[in-house]
């Protein structure tokens, strides 16, 4: 959440930002001391890849070079920001920072779907990692239909009272409806627009809003690559979202089924009516 989350789904988070989050050198920290690898390869079997960008595969997919993982630079990027251990808790507190008061502990709250394991064993592995640069996340999760709530019940991932959240994402063959709700800076979630919208980080980016809004008008697929192209690296500099790992989906069939086909943008079934049996 790049907002300030004690307000009720502002509109402005450039003049009311997230005390802690609203420094990129915060987001830029939080990502290099995350060994994404080392979740790919603990928890999922290292079948699947680590996450780059909002889209990981089909026409549009963006060309973006995996994070590295650094404690020693996450370290000095918080330096940089003004966040030291200076009492020697382990813990950084702001000194200096840009938005904070002084003293702040550099503490967020971390919260998904509770009940599912391989979320809470990331969150786990992230708390630890974090905390050996000084960062102390804490784990609050929910039930889904409360993460995933509706403005009008007053869900807190729509009316931005949160620090950071981990869930999923799914694109399709065309991806713009997804990347626009996601990234334009007019999809954060509003009392003026009924709470619709999922750029739930109330990110705004001038450069990514023009790139989405010239894919929106052209029927070039070349040219909608490209546009859509620059929204990832946006994405990638500024990191209102980081991306952990690519989710694979495992269809299965008997040996003796002819004509199975995996589609990666439909269900297993998609073409039943051409499957037969040996």
């Amino acid at each position: 959440n790049l907002a300030d989350p004690t307000l009720d789904a502002t509109d402005d988070p450039l003049h009311h930002p997230h005390p802690l989050l609203g420094d990129v050198r915060v987001r830029q920290a939080i990502q290099a001391v995350i060994d994404k690898q080392l979740i790919v390869d603990e928890l999922l079997y290292g079948a699947t890849t680590v996450g780059v960008s909002e889209l990981s595969l089909g026409w549009a997919k963006c060309d973006i070079a995996p994070s590295v993982y650094d404690p020693e630079q996450a370290a000095h990027l918080l330096d940089e920001a003004g966040f030291v251990d200076e009492d020697g808790d382990g813990i950084r507190e702001c000194h200096g920072c840009q938005y904070a008061e002084a003293g702040t502990p550099l503490r967020l709250k971390l919260q998904t779907t509770s009940g599912s394991q391989l979320r809470e064993e990331v969150q786990q592995l992230i708390v630890e990692m974090a905390r050996a640069v000084g960062i102390d996340f804490y784990i609050e999760n929910v039930p889904s239909a409360e993460l995933f709530g509706s403005w009008g019940a007053g869900a807190f991932r729509k009316h931005g009272h949160f620090d950071v959240l981990m869930y999923s994402t799914s694109d399709g063959i065309d991806p713009h409806e997804l990347l626009f709700s996601y990234f334009h800076s007019s999809q954060m979630p509003v009392e003026a627009n009924g709470g619709a919208g999922f750029n739930y980080s109330r990110w705004v980016n001038a450069k990514a809003d023009a790139a989405l809004e010239a894919a929106a008008k052209t029927p070039d697929m070349a040219a909608r690559k490209a546009d859509y192209q620059t929204v990832c690296e946006q994405v990638d500099a500024e990191l209102p979202q980081i991306y952990l790992y690519d989710r694979s989906e495992l269809h299965l069939a008997r040996a003796n089924v002819t004509g199975f086909v995996i589609n990666p943008w439909s269900g297993q079934g998609w073409n039943m009516e051409e499957w037969d049996l040996q």
